[in-house]
């Protein structure tokens, strides 16, 4: 349910991923993640519907279950955090925390987005060894691929920062920025209807989309039909 992770060695390929770190000569992110100077974002923008599912989301009316607190005993703690890693890789509709039919990295980011700040960094270094995640930043590949009218596609960051999504076409022209700011960790899906910066219908074919962030640049491919 894991699978494989883009690399960020440069040149580097990785089951259809590729690592764009020195590669697109006509793109805007020659050899290495485009950040703006750093942590400085001023005047950024999101226009591709960006969405953090999490940020300790556990809003709502008094009494409602308290997402992740699997043991309901009032508070989500290491001892939810056992529960979890017990039912990875299943379809525990309990620990299903997006309801996609399995338990995966993505109900994993929800939990963790649901803990305190203060439990936050305890259980980073216990996911890691229990579950074998990757330290650095993961980029997914896009669902459904091909597609038409509408696809998601989602990374995880591990730490917050500054983060910059694009679609470019294949000779390395940019035509869509999906995603341009600051990020909270966790996981985060973007939706993206086929539109370029000017809201045009882009072309069938093959595009790549980039994300870049103080770690570096990952990207991958995806197939629009019209």
């Amino acid at each position: 349910a894991m699978g494989s992770n883009p690399t960020l060695d440069a040149g580097a390929e990785n089951d259809g991923t590729e690592n764009d770190g020195g590669g697109n000569d006509g793109a805007e992110n020659d050899g290495g993640a485009e950040n703006d100077g750093g942590g400085g974002n001023d005047g950024a923008e999101n226009d591709g519907g960006a969405e953090n599912d999490g940020g300790g989301g556990n809003d709502g009316d008094e009494g409602a279950p308290l997402r992740g607190d699997f043991d309901e005993d009032g508070k989500v703690s290491l001892s939810d955090f056992l529960l979890f890693v017990d039912a990875m890789g299943s379809s525990n509709p309990t620990f299903d925390l997006d309801g996609s039919g399995l338990v995966d990295l993505a109900d994993l980011f929800l939990f963790y987005n649901s803990l305190l700040p203060s439990a936050k960094s305890n259980l980073l270094a216990l996911e890691r060894d229990l579950l074998e995640l990757p330290v650095g930043v993961q980029l997914h590949q896009n669902t459904p691929n091909p597609f038409n009218s509408e696809t998601v596609l989602s990374f995880i960051l591990r730490e917050p920062g500054p983060v910059r999504l694009e679609v470019f076409t294949v000779t390395g022209q940019r035509v869509k920025v999906l995603s341009q700011g600051d990020q909270e960790a966790g996981y985060h899906r973007i939706s993206w209807d086929g539109l370029d910066d000017s809201g045009q219908p882009l072309a069938s074919g093959v595009y790549l989309y980039r994300l870049a962030t103080t770690e570096g640049v990952l990207s991958r491919k995806l197939v629009l039909l019209r």
